[in-house]
């Protein structure tokens, strides 16, 4: 007796390494059925190194990918992301919801939902957040019945078919909420230094690199609100290597507040910047952080 596509059982699991091909043929497959993820053609900027990078995610516990699989072959995909440092770390963001159109209302992204969770759960963090489409008929449902709830509307989230649509950013808490709540932290302004008049404003460069290091570490040391501490710095080396890499990106826009003088190395005081997302629909977004000392 031939057995119904409901009949046929769904093992849910994380992404191997050895799944990366797989995966990634996966998601080109969803992009094309659905107006609700990427661009179809688009693919993840780590497409062309998938093993490694979900090699890598693993051992860093940095991200997961749960797969849904039917008869060995993926239908359905849940990647999420952990915070970059100590003091967000419990927090994952679940970037992608994606089933093959054939197996929709079959509880499938419920039971990623729950696995997701447990691997949460199983590394200690104590939320969960995603951003939804405000139109997505399937999703929205699902999650609030997982128990996310609809902490803020992002408008003019993405552009599809040449309409804005809005997002809900969604949330979820896994620990009690009993910590207690931070005081207003009360930074009174320095005098400034004699030589504030001598600041001027250029591009990053690849040769900043050491200053920009020298000027991140007593930032962070100053302000103790930030996300970073001081001690989660790159190395001087890593960094230089990263600014060289970026060097004509794009995607980043850099700019520093230094002073300069003939024979000395530059003194940074001030930096920002605009780091644009990459993939199509959201390549009006872009991340903006500024951080000046306080002096």
């Amino acid at each position: 007796i031939g057995r119904t596509e409901q009949d046929r059982r769904i093992d849910i699991r994380e992404a191997r390494p050895d799944d990366g091909p797989a995966l990634v043929r996966t998601i080109a497959a969803i992009d094309a059925e659905t107006d609700f993820l990427g661009v179809p053609g688009e693919r993840p900027p780590w497409a062309d190194r998938a093993a490694q990078q979900l090699r890598e995610w693993r051992e860093r516990r940095a991200a997961v990918y749960m797969l849904a699989l039917r008869d060995g072959e993926i239908v359905g995909y849940v990647g999420a992301f952990a915070g970059w440092f100590e003091r967000n770390r419990g927090v994952l963001f679940i970037g992608v919801v994606g089933v093959r159109a054939a197996h929709w209302g079959q509880g499938i992204a419920k039971q990623m939902l729950a696995a997701i969770e447990a691997w949460a759960r199983a590394h200690d963090m104590w939320r969960m957040e995603l951003r939804v489409d405000t139109q997505n008929p399937r999703a929205l449902p699902l999650y609030l019945k997982h128990g996310f709830v609809v902490e803020g509307t992002i408008p003019h989230a993405v552009a599809i078919n040449g309409s804005w649509r809005q997002h809900h950013w969604m949330g979820m808490l896994l620990a009690a909420d009993d910590a207690p709540r931070c005081k207003p932290v009360d930074l009174p302004r320095l005098a400034p230094p004699p030589d504030i008049d001598q600041v001027i404003f250029r591009p990053l460069r690849p040769e900043d690199a050491a200053a920009l290091w020298t000027w991140e570490g007593a930032m962070l040391a100053e302000t103790p609100f930030m996300m970073k501490r001081p001690a989660e710095r790159l190395a001087v080396e890593r960094l230089a290597k990263n600014l060289a890499e970026a060097d004509g990106n794009p995607h980043r826009h850099e700019i520093v507040a230094a002073i300069e003088r003939q024979g000395e190395p530059a003194r940074i005081v001030g930096h920002g910047g605009a780091w644009v997302e990459p993939l199509y629909r959201m390549a009006h977004d872009s991340w903006v952080g500024v951080g000046v000392l306080r002096a």
